[in-house]
């Protein structure tokens, strides 16, 4: 079996392709520049399963995943009857205009704290992690929201693969951390502060 759905108004496709006790999945999208797109599969009981995100590849946005059948099945998407895509972090625009820093108004970088809640400020339950990731998180305040630092290890799984794109490791008092922003309302933004 293999199933096509249109996507961003015919410019992109998703097409899931059964092979054996498996599901592959691949979804394309024209990068016109507007930030990065989730991925979603529809089942017939209205059912949506969050594919993953986007990621910019040769002039495309690209998404590719395995799942097995019997996990979509449970999840209500198989056999699937759609999909979507949705902007999830918007490239620019007023979220990234919001959280820049005035740079007249700031003088120094803001502190950083201990914080292993940092997780309650998240808006996106994509992003949340397991707990523990928690210890050792740090955060700091800024004008536009906020930036979590997690203790990494280079070489490790990567803790929040939906980030991949917005978040840097950077060394912080001799350790390696992944460091990544989220504007006031709780939603990734791309942000470099020093």
């Amino acid at each position: 079996m293999e199933a096509r759905f249109s996507l961003a108004e015919g410019l992109g496709s998703l097409t899931v392709r059964e092979e054996g006790p498996w599901a592959a999945v691949r979804g394309e999208l024209p990068d016109r520049g507007k930030g990065l797109y989730k991925g979603w599969l529809t089942g017939r009981s209205g059912a949506r399963l969050l594919l993953g995100t986007f990621l910019p590849e040769d002039g495309r946005l690209i998404l590719n995943r395995r799942f097995s059948i019997d996990e979509l099945g449970r999840k209500g998407v198989w056999p699937p009857v759609g999909g979507e895509a949705m902007l999830a972090f918007p490239a620019g625009g007023s979220r990234r205009e919001e959280a820049d820093p005035d740079p007249d108004q700031t003088s120094s970088p803001p502190q950083w704290e201990a914080c292993p809640a940092w997780q309650k400020y998240v808006t996106d339950p994509v992003l949340q992690v397991p707990a523990r990731r928690d210890q050792g998180a740090l955060i700091r305040w800024g004008q536009g929201g906020m930036q979590v630092a997690l203790p990494f290890c280079v070489g490790e799984e990567f803790p929040i693969p939906a980030l991949f794109c917005l978040a840097e490791v950077r060394p912080m008092h001799g350790h390696s951390y992944l460091r990544f922003s989220l504007d006031r309302n709780g939603w990734p933004v791309y942000l470099k502060w020093e």
